[in-house]
């Protein structure tokens, strides 16, 4: 999982971490270094103030033009975007965005995915 060393054992979350619930992209965590390469997560010093939102969608939606340009908007807005395994998507936003990505979805899979 990719990290960005910050202090001493602080690191920012630099991805979205799908088989962990305890913390998500862009959250400051602390580490403690076990190995050579290896480190043990220690707490959540500060969440993220990013709004989070995770789908699974069909693969017609997922290669769809509409998810495309929905990447492009929350880019453009200063969000951040992933699509992992073919169809889950996780899209984080700062709060008070003008793109609100459940609606974008809603829309977006009504139109892709019968």
């Amino acid at each position: 999982m990719a990290v960005e060393p910050l202090a001493s054992g602080l690191f920012r979350v630099a991805e979205q971490p799908w088989f962990w619930e305890g913390f998500g992209y862009d959250d400051l965590v602390e580490l403690r270094k076990t190995g050579s390469d290896k480190f043990e997560f220690v707490r959540v010093v500060e969440r993220s103030s990013l709004v989070r939102n995770c789908w699974v969608v069909g693969k017609e939606t997922a290669e769809s033009q509409g998810l495309q340009a929905l990447f492009d908007d929350v880019s453009n807005a200063g969000g951040y975007w992933e699509r992992a395994f073919g169809g889950a998507v996780f899209i984080a936003v700062p709060v008070g965005s003008k793109i609100k990505p459940e609606e974008r979805m809603n829309e977006i899979t009504s139109q892709s995915d019968p």
